[in-house]
């Protein structure tokens, strides 16, 4: 861990990474690709521009160059001054790649209006874009072509331009601490960094500060500037320790400010926090290690959507391995606890209260929701079987405040049950998650025009997006979408259901609420409700029985698995339970993947069950992952008895 001090450092000064961006010396350093020249006399600002002429189909007319020792983890800047002339069944395309294609990015000259129709020749205008990602790789390409090839006509190029440029860094800004309250006991508040492979890896670069502010007067009560930079498997963050005991009761933002001082980019970002008048004591409360409690108990949300609810869909309940249901949301308070009984004490419920969260409302109507809502809590808060609060559904950012309001007044009038919603901005999750004491991201990909493969990268975005700091209870798909959208949709198979689900698990999820049990009743003239419903049982039992204690263990895997991000296609999770330990791999796509890890225990990996090649040579191991293929092996420690099992799951695309 590197401690380090938020100290302004002088800016660089950008420069053009291209050489001989003037065609001063003709068209040295430019590979030219058809037929282009250096013209004198036509010009936009540089005493040259080069005129290309494509009258063949047989190429893609332009220039590009070889750029090397670009530095990583940087978004950079692309430019051109354009002029075309009859360029005809083509455009011309500004862009930016690396040699094995993984980084890319590219604009075409269609983006500017007077250039639509192939003939802009009155004047240069302007080509410019910024990379949408950091490029990773430090040799790449930049080029100024016609495209695709059949097009032709003639461009003039001048004033090309590749530099550096700044770019938002901060991915997330959580408080560590349950419900964001805090009492005397100092914590800790992570700072999530998109600096992995990059300049600003160990913090370089990066001036950080929080300021204290007390909501109430407006009072700056302290700024931060110390911390240190951290990695998890997951996450790369500053770490910031706050004392609270000098602080007056009540709330307070945190409001931080992140400067890029390499490449000027300045960022704020705020959360907040509660200092409470003493301890509290939460009979349902989620540690650091995002396990849920209940009763000074592991308790690992395992649950259902329900639009409505019988009584026999009470006894299939009941048979079932679920612990948790959220509600319709006219359910009573004696039918939660009717619901409770009847499942042997064994089912819980999180129910709707949308009356609440007064979206858009006048100060009146937003005063009758205050006073409705605490009734309703006092109503709700000491029945057995209740379990939490889901304010509304799918958030939006222009209804923060009202939600905020609902959530404060749920927090101070009820300490022991959780506040939870399904959250489908995840993009907005560093935001949203302050209105939430748990969340879950919902992703229907089954078929509605996604990709398998956004069920690991929503649910890895979120955990990102609050640091790994709030625990996510995420909703896989069980539903087809002929029942929201009409036309024919197909209904998910179980290798799918059960794919979803360990693909949240693998991007971080620490609970599982599928949606939706009535659904599957409403479904049953295209597959027999009991058919699917026994799918679904058979893939929360699995979860249940065999893998929720190794999610759940509070032991720290001991790092003898080294792992890198994969991007979207194939997603690892390690731990460390009872000693041994264990890791989740994941094949987020329909088609064969290898992966590599590198392995630094003892002994050798022997496969336990599936189709895939498992290859061990010293401390490297590489996987062929077949499609659809659930691989379980085991690495037998030779000297200390320790087994390692990991799962290896191929996902299916869905469209």
């Amino acid at each position: 861990m590197l401690l380090l001090f938020g100290v302004c450092l002088i800016p660089s000064v950008f420069s053009n990474l291209l050489v001989n961006p003037r065609f001063d010396d003709d068209l040295d350093m430019w590979r030219v690709s058809g037929t282009c020249n250096v013209d004198k006399s036509n010009f936009q600002s540089n005493p040259n521009s080069v005129h290309c002429t494509d009258d063949s189909v047989s190429s893609r007319t332009g220039l590009r160059q070889t750029v090397s020792g670009m530095e990583t983890g940087v978004n950079y800047k692309v430019s051109v001054s354009l002029k075309m002339k009859n360029v005809k069944s083509s455009r011309v395309l500004l862009f930016l790649e690396s040699l094995d294609s993984k980084d890319s990015y590219g604009i075409y000259s269609d983006t500017i209006p007077e250039c639509v129709n192939g003939s802009c020749y009155d004047k240069f205008y302007t080509l410019s874009g910024i990379t949408t990602t950091p490029f990773t790789q430090s040799t790449n390409v930049f080029g100024v072509l016609i495209h695709p090839n059949e097009g032709l006509g003639e461009i003039w190029i001048d004033d090309v331009l590749l530099e550096p440029t700044g770019r938002d860094i901060v991915l997330g800004f959580q408080v560590m601490s349950w419900r964001q309250e805090v009492f005397t006991d100092v914590f800790e508040v992570r700072v999530g960094l998109d600096v992995q492979n990059s300049v600003y890896q160990n913090g370089n670069f990066l001036n950080l500060q929080i300021a204290v502010v007390q909501d109430l007067t407006y009072t700056l009560k302290n700024t931060l500037t110390k911390f240190e930079m951290k990695n998890d498997a997951y996450n790369t963050y500053a770490s910031f320790q706050v004392d609270p005991k000098d602080l007056e009761i009540g709330y307070y933002t945190l409001k931080l400010t992140c400067e890029n001082t390499k490449y000027p980019n300045k960022e704020v970002k705020t959360t907040m926090f509660r200092k409470t008048p003493t301890q509290i004591h939460h009979n349902i409360h989620v540690d650091n290690n995002l396990i849920t409690w209940m009763d000074n108990k592991k308790f690992f949300p395992l649950g259902l959507y329900f639009d409505q609810i019988t009584d026999t869909d009470t006894s299939l309940f009941k048979d079932s391995p679920f612990n948790l249901i959220v509600s319709p949301g006219g359910m009573t308070a004696d039918q939660i606890s009717e619901f409770n009984k009847q499942t042997d004490g064994r089912g819980f419920v999180i129910r709707p209260f949308t009356k609440g969260v007064c979206c858009g409302c006048g100060q009146s109507d937003l005063d009758a929701a205050y006073l409705w809502l605490k009734d309703k809590i006092n109503e709700f808060k000491d029945i057995k079987g209740f379990f939490g609060y889901y304010p509304i559904d799918e958030p939006k950012l222009d209804c923060y405040e009202e939600f905020l309001n609902a959530t404060r007044t749920i927090r101070e009038n009820d300490p022991d049950h959780v506040i939870y919603t399904a959250i489908n901005l995840s993009k907005e999750i560093s935001t949203l998650h302050n209105l939430v004491d748990v969340f879950g991201l919902d992703v229907y990909p089954v078929t509605n025009g996604g990709y398998i493969e956004d069920v690991f990268t929503v649910s890895n975005r979120g955990r990102r997006g609050v640091v790994n700091g709030k625990s996510m209870w995420n909703i896989p798909q069980i539903f087809d979408w002929t029942r929201y959208n009409g036309g024919t949709y197909p209904v998910p198979t179980e290798q799918q259901m059960r794919q979803m689900t360990y693909q949240f698990i693998v991007g971080g999820a620490m609970g599982i609420i599928y949606y939706d049990f009535t659904d599957l009743h409403k479904m049953d003239y295209k597959t027999p409700f009991e058919t699917q419903w026994n799918s679904v049982k058979r893939i929360a039992k699995e979860l249940k029985e065999e893998y929720s204690d190794i999610i759940y263990s509070e032991e720290k895997p001991s790092g003898v698995f080294g792992f890198e991000n994969d991007g979207n296609n194939v997603g690892m999770r390690v731990w460390r339970y009872k000693h041994v330990e264990y890791a989740l791999i994941v094949n987020n796509k329909n088609i064969k993947n290898s992966y590599s890890f590198n392995y630094s225990g003892v002994g050798h990996i022997e496969k336990m069950t599936g189709q895939g090649l498992i290859k061990q040579d010293g401390y490297t191991v590489d996987v062929e992952l077949p499609e659809l293929d659930v691989i379980w092996i085991r690495v037998a420690d030779s000297v200390t008895g320790v087994a390692v099992f990991i799962a290896l799951i191929s996902l299916a695309s869905l469209v």
